[in-house]
């Protein structure tokens, strides 16, 4: 519990100072991070899921949550703009 408290104070705290380029920095890999967790989450149930909808349901949530990553990834890697353009 105390080191989740300590990621969330560091997180805040990073936001908090950021703006502009930074700012859309931290955002994005704090949703790479959420991403990460749900999918591992969403894949660790499907293993051990029974009943058939519902495992359908969270394969299918997977699939989109690894989806949602690669797009925050893809903004991650987009270079970024040029001053004075």
């Amino acid at each position: 519990m105390r080191t989740r408290q300590a990621i969330a104070a560091t997180r805040r705290d990073q936001l908090l100072a950021a703006s502009g380029r930074e700012l859309e920095l931290q955002l994005l890999l704090s949703q790479n991070e959420a991403l990460t967790y749900m999918a591992h989450l969403a894949d660790t149930l499907s293993r051990s899921e029974s009943d058939a909808a519902r495992l359908a349901f969270v394969r299918e949530l997977w699939k989109e949550l690894t989806l949602l990553q690669e797009d925050v990834l893809a903004l991650v890697r987009r270079p970024a703009p040029m001053r004075g353009s």
